[in-house]
């Protein structure tokens, strides 16, 4: 799996998290599972390099689904 895609299920999971009421159990899971994902992404060799820099290409969000920004 590529850090692209890596990358891209980190904000689905970050869009279904914020789908939910923060008060739920799926709330919770969603966001435990993102923040997983999220540090397999940044213990990859130059993960965090390769995260900011595709986040903040607006082509990569775009290709993606995402329209606006990241909620970290």
């Amino acid at each position: 799996m590529t850090i692209q895609t890596q990358i891209a299920n980190y904000l689905n999971l970050i869009a279904e998290r914020d789908n939910c009421d923060c008060d739920t159990p799926a709330y919770e899971y969603f966001d435990a599972l993102a923040e997983y994902k999220l540090s397999l992404i940044m213990a990859q060799p130059d993960g965090v390099a390769q995260f900011n820099q595709l986040v903040n290409s607006q082509s990569f969000r775009s290709a993606n689904g995402f329209s606006g920004g990241y909620n970290v």
